[in-house]
C-alpha cells in the first residue's frame, strides 16, 4: 500500500511540475504586405460606379485601427500548456452617401506568418462578407486600365477583387456572372 501510495505521489508531483511549465504567451503580429492592404486613412475617399444604375458612390473612411486579440490555448487544468495566442488584426471602416453602403476591410493575422483578408458590407455593397482564400493574385482590366497583383475575395453569391494601391477595385455577382460596382477613378 505504502508503493502506491508511493507511486501516486510521484505522479501526482510530476503532473503538477509538467503544469508549472508555461509556455508564455505567443503573439502573431501582420505582416508588411498585409498592412499595406488597408492602404486608407481616416478622412481618405475612394469612389465606386454601381454599372447597374450608373449611380456613382462615394466613400469616406470613417475608421482605422490595429489591436490584438487573444485565442486562449489553456484546456483541462492538467494538459493545459499555458499561455494565450495574440494575433494582431487591422481594420478599416467606410460610409457611403447613405447608410446602406457602411462597409469595413480587415486583415488578421495567422500564426504560420500568413493572414486573413475580409471584407464586410450592408446589403447594398455585399451581401454578406468575403474572404480571401490565398489564391493566386491575377491581373484585372477595368475601362481600358490594367490592375495587377489583384486579391480575389470569395463570398457565396459574389466576389471582390481588391488592391493595396487602390482597394476595391470591382464587385462581381457571382449567380449572374454581371459586374455590379466599378472602381470610379
Amino acid at each position: 500500500m505504502k508503493k502506491l501510495l508511493l507511486k501516486f505521489k510521484i505522479i501526482l508531483l510530476l503532473l503538477l511540475v509538467l503544469q508549472s511549465c508555461d509556455k508564455g504567451d505567443s503573439y502573431y503580429d501582420l505582416t508588411t504586405e498585409a498592412k499595406d492592404l488597408l492602404l486608407y486613412e481616416v478622412g481618405d475617399t475612394f469612389k465606386l460606379k454601381n454599372v447597374i444604375t450608373d449611380e456613382v458612390v462615394n466613400f469616406t473612411v470613417s475608421s482605422k485601427e490595429f489591436y490584438h486579440f487573444k485565442e486562449s490555448n489553456a484546456g483541462w487544468w492538467l494538459a493545459s500548456s499555458g499561455g494565450d495566442d495574440y494575433y494582431e488584426s487591422g481594420s478599416y471602416s467606410f460610409t457611403g452617401d447613405s447608410n446602406c453602403y457602411n462597409g469595413t476591410v480587415s486583415v488578421q493575422a495567422k500564426s504560420n506568418g500568413g493572414f486573413r483578408l475580409i471584407a464586410y458590407s450592408a446589403e447594398c455593397l455585399l451581401n454578406n462578407s468575403s474572404e480571401y482564400q490565398n489564391e493566386p493574385l491575377t491581373t484585372i482590366n477595368i475601362n481600358g486600365i490594367d490592375y495587377s497583383n489583384v486579391y480575389i475575395i470569395r463570398s457565396n453569391y459574389q466576389t471582390l477583387f481588391y488592391s493595396k494601391e487602390k482597394g476595391i477595385l470591382k464587385i462581381t455577382n457571382d449567380f449572374t456572372n454581371e459586374t455590379q460596382f466599378i472602381i470610379e477613378e
